[in-house]
């Protein structure tokens, strides 16, 4: 293994009542409502197509700004995953692909401390997570079974699975995706503390 790729959101931080609220919000303001599966599926996709998805079909970039300055004065509300510290003992590279926003993703680093996390990549730089796992593969000329990539949506399973990667899925109560979603996508590895993935990599850099 020479590369962890980690979601962010359900994974790393506790942030989905934050972000679901910021988003709701501006998009009232805005006299538009919201489906009422968006709360589940939010996070699936890039804010952009999301909203795009809502019907939202003007005003977007203006949108997805003011939602992005409320969550960053709403940091401090988002709680770590649990164990996350854990994280710092791994030798390897450790960086995050989320379809968050970049500044959202460091100032939340920032508050919870988080120094362990050398790059962020988010939405500026792909259209979905497949494409971002792709671009990083490039980037660093690096096969995909020498990444591990950690998420607890089925979509970033599927994803580490289409592009080659070992894929860890995480499940406990800060979760997006239900324990039988997850399983349905058969990850090659599911855990429910964050504690548990340096005994993987251990495992599978001594295989």
């Amino acid at each position: 293994i020479k590369l962890i790729i980690l979601d962010f959101d359900g994974t790393l931080a506790d942030s989905k009542k934050v972000i679901y609220n910021a988003i709701k919000n501006e998009v009232y303001k805005k006299g538009y409502s919201l489906n009422k599966s968006y709360k589940k599926t939010m996070g699936d996709w890039p804010m952009k197509i999301e909203l795009a998805k809502e019907g939202i079909k003007k005003g977007r970039k203006a949108l997805i700004r003011k939602i992005n300055y409320d969550l960053l004065k709403e940091v401090k509300k988002i709680k770590p995953a649990k164990n996350i510290d854990s994280l710092a003992k791994i030798r390897h590279k450790k960086i995050v692909l989320s379809n968050n926003s970049q500044n959202v993703i460091k100032a939340t680093l920032k508050n919870l401390k988080i120094n362990f996390i050398s790059e962020i990549h988010s939405p500026k730089e792909f259209h979905n997570k497949i494409e971002g796992i792709r671009k990083v593969i490039k980037k660093k000329k690096i096969k995909p079974v020498e990444i591990v990539y950690v998420g607890d949506r089925d979509r970033d399973i599927l994803a580490a699975k289409k592009v080659g990667c070992i894929s860890i899925a995480i499940h406990n109560k800060i979760s997006w995706n239900s324990l039988e979603e997850i399983l349905r996508t058969k990850p090659d590895f599911i855990i429910n503390d964050l504690k548990d993935l340096k005994k993987i990599v251990d495992k599978l850099n001594s295989s």
